[in-house]
């Protein structure tokens, strides 16, 4: 079974953080999917995209790596989601290796 950085196993469902292989910048998101016996490309992380809104403007396109792209949740940005800009939420998936993940406790 694939291992994290620190050599512990990694598993379907733990909380990660770490740069994902098609998506710009680190990630925090959710294992889906494992592929033992594999070094390099052996996960698939899924996490929320924001996009803001612009006043006036149409939804931003989707992100590359998006799952979601014919409905993304809209939401707003203040006093938890009740009050300010709105966003677009997408859910993306993109692969890594889990070698170069660091689990979240």
């Amino acid at each position: 079974m694939p291992h994290y950085k620190d050599g512990t196993v990694a598993k379907v469902g733990d909380q990660v953080a770490g740069k994902l292989y098609n998506s710009e910048g680190v990630k925090a998101g959710t294992i889906v999917s494992i592929t033992p016996d594999q070094e390099s490309c052996n996960a698939m992380v899924q996490f929320t995209e924001a996009l803001w809104i612009r006043p006036g403007e149409p939804v931003p396109p989707a992100p590359r790596m998006a799952v979601n792209v014919v409905a993304p949740r809209i939401v707003k940005g203040a006093m938890h989601g009740t009050s300010g800009e709105d966003f677009a939420l997408f859910t993306c998936a993109d692969y890594c290796a889990t070698n170069e993940l660091t689990k979240l406790e």
